[in-house]
């Protein structure tokens, strides 16, 4: 990491410490977030890295500058990942205690109102998670991370705002193949079945990783209203070619039975 060649040469480095404390954070606990790595970095860099070093690195930093707000808001971000995930209930008092110090810090500090929705969003009080993501979108305008959390809440309780914050991820990220893909679930449901094709196919064309059965399963539906049943056929072939390669990732649905039986309805 550049990061620990900036502390090597200064180790009182708050904002260094607290910085590669996020990129850690983002990398092992957020990845949806996770910035741009440098060119140079490749994933065998952290193969030894943990949400342990994130945590490290957010203390250094507060033990240097005990007024770095962000710093104890990420700490608070990190106990509450920990406490969910982790099943390490004793932090949920860590986290909200440092959410509440960095507001005493900084009433503007984006990252607490970001980890306090999370808080709420993980006990399913959405209507309170939505308001405290929207303060930290007043403070940043720009602030994704909020933007997604936010999508999400809107998706499972105000359907009609959740377009909104879509669109908004996708002005900052054009390149977001999960928000391509929520955005044409939505246009589907709305039964605006062609733009909801055209964001299941930037879905697939974003995704540069790995193929997605459920990217083509679903434009493959929306094919099917508008009655284009080749590119229906062709749609389902794709996923069940996908779904025979991969492991199952949706043990709930299976997509390449259904698949199946819609090409046999089709033919």
């Amino acid at each position: 990491l550049k990061l620990t060649e900036i502390i090597n040469s200064n180790p009182n480095d708050a904002e260094a410490h607290y910085n590669r404390g996020l990129l850690i954070y983002t990398f092992e606990c957020d990845f949806e977030n996770l910035p741009f790595q440098d060119e140079d970095e490749t994933e065998d860099e952290w193969d030894d890295i943990t949400e342990e070093a994130a945590l490290d690195d957010f203390e250094k930093a507060i033990e240097l500058n005990p007024n770095l707000a962000k710093a104890f808001a990420m700490r608070g971000n990190l106990y509450l990942y920990k406490a969910f995930y982790w099943d390490e209930e004793e932090k949920f008092d860590l986290a909200m205690a440092d959410f509440d110090k960095a507001l005493s810090i900084d009433k503007n500090c984006k990252e607490a109102y970001l980890g306090q929705g999370d808080f709420y969003d993980k006990k399913q009080a959405y209507e309170k998670s939505a308001q405290l993501y929207s303060k930290a979108i007043a403070i940043d305008n720009n602030y994704i991370a909020a933007y997604r959390r936010r999508a999400v809440v809107y998706s499972l309780t105000d359907d009609q705002k959740c377009l909104f914050d879509y669109n908004k991820i996708l002005e900052l990220d054009p390149y977001d193949h999960y928000t391509y893909f929520n955005r044409g679930m939505w246009y589907f449901d709305e039964r605006d079945y062609r733009n909801a094709i055209s964001d299941f196919t930037k879905a697939i064309e974003s995704n540069k990783d790995d193929d997605r059965s459920y990217y083509y399963y679903n434009r493959g539906q929306a094919y099917i209203e508008i009655n284009e049943k080749q590119k229906a056929i062709s749609d389902f072939r794709k996923t069940i070619a996908i779904e025979e390669t991969e492991e199952d990732e949706n043990p709930e649905f299976d997509y390449k039975t259904e698949a199946e039986k819609w090409i046999e309805k089709l033919l």
